[in-house]
């Protein structure tokens, strides 16, 4: 599967509550002869049986296909800083007008800076919009 196809969630209960799961997002599904309705689902390549666990519909991010500078796939809601040179910066990964882009989150650039393969060599995802971080203090010189 080619990773601009991934998404990714929180397991909603169960044994793996809260762990983050990679793989297809299907929404409101049915499983047949199941009697099993949930709003959200995955199909994940590492869970044994069925291969389904729900998930968390709230937490769910398409992979943006880029990895950064650390080789980590890079996610819808991520949190990402670099620094180069003198400056420094903070922000989210996000979707804005058909591109992925990261959006300051301290508002140090007037517009969301692209966010591609080649550019995403410069970031690493220190964290995402999901979990309780602490994010850095962003000074540029």
């Amino acid at each position: 599967m080619l990773d601009r196809y991934l998404s990714r969630g929180k397991v909603k209960n169960g044994e793996r509550k809260g762990e983050w799961v990679v793989g297809s997002y299907i929404p409101k599904v049915k499983i047949r002869d199941t009697g099993i309705h949930v709003s959200a689902m995955w199909l994940c390549d590492d869970i044994e049986g069925s291969g389904f666990v729900e998930i968390d519909p709230g937490t769910v991010g398409r992979c943006t296909g880029a990895k950064d500078k650390n080789g980590q796939l890079t996610f819808e809601g991520d949190i990402a800083g670099y620094e180069i040179e003198n400056m420094k910066d903070v922000g989210i990964v996000t979707w804005w007008q058909g591109g992925w882009t990261v959006k300051s989150i301290d508002n140090s650039f007037e517009d969301c800076i692209i966010f591609c393969e080649e550019e995403a060599k410069h970031w690493e995802i220190i964290g995402n919009v999901h979990d309780d971080i602490t994010l850095p203090e962003v000074h540029n010189e």
